[in-house]
């Protein structure tokens, strides 16, 4: 039970991580498209 949980949680962690990039890097190319506006 505490191993599956602490699994949850390190998926949880990693994909926050993961999601964290592509937010950066969507917010990154949608400033480049304005700028080139």
């Amino acid at each position: 039970m505490i191993m599956i949980s602490s699994l949850g949680g390190l998926t949880v962690a990693v994909v926050i991580k993961y999601a964290d990039n592509i937010l950066k890097a969507f917010a990154t190319s949608i400033a480049i498209v304005v700028a080139c506006i």
